[in-house]
């Protein structure tokens, strides 16, 4: 308690490879879950896009069916928030 968790990169790093946004879930709180589990990590902005990429649902990844995704993160979510507007 003292000196916070001693694992916090180990839990953080679980709940990202772990993370995935249901079909019926609001994109916005799966932005907010992956943002709080990544701010705690030192990794790569490409290795997180693809974190990212990877826990969208089918219906948010059909945005991308003919082009690829945006190569940063910032500039996924925002289409990913565009595309989850839309439905």
């Amino acid at each position: 308690m003292v000196f916070g968790d001693f694992d916090l990169r180990g839990k953080a790093s679980d709940k990202l490879l772990h993370l995935k946004m249901k079909d019926t879930g609001r994109l916005h709180r799966y932005t907010v879950r992956f943002k709080e589990a990544a701010d705690d990590l030192s990794w790569p902005d490409s290795v997180l896009r693809q974190l990212y990429y990877n826990g969208l649902p089918d219906r948010v990844k059909n945005v991308w069916s003919k082009s690829d995704p945006p190569s940063t993160l910032d500039e996924l979510i925002h289409q990913a928030q565009c595309a989850d507007n839309r439905y």
